[in-house]
């Protein structure tokens, strides 16, 4: 279950190669099906890593502070990838993650469930 990201291409590092991603939330209960959609490069930057925003699908109506952002979560157990709204990265709060990525990028990786 949770969200899968897939990406136009593979290759180098997320510091050097940054694509196009398309998130797909599988299940309501995991999560808000409105985050679902293309992912572009975004100019911001969390925990040293690069981050992405989402761009059409069904959140394209909504005013810009609830877009939502595809980036690098702090944790004890490390950096892991995230989304959420654009104004909560800073409160931690996030609908998917990612076990810790370790600089790979977010479609490499098993998303799972909701984490808060």
């Amino acid at each position: 279950g949770g969200a899968t990201a897939g990406a136009a291409a593979a290759g180098a590092s997320a510091a050097t190669f940054r694509p196009v991603l398309i998130v797909e939330s599988s299940t309501q209960s995991e999560g808000p099906t409105g985050c679902s959609g293309l992912y572009v490069p975004h100019t911001r930057v969390e925990n040293g890593e690069p981050t992405w925003i989402m761009t059409g699908g069904s959140a394209t109506n909504v005013s810009a502070c609830t877009r939502y952002v595809l980036y690098s979560m702090s944790t004890a157990a490390g950096n892991r990838w995230a989304i959420t709204h654009e104004d909560m990265v800073s409160a931690g709060r996030n609908f998917f993650c990612t076990e810790p990525h370790g600089g790979k990028l977010p479609h490499t990786l098993a998303w799972g469930k909701l984490i808060h």
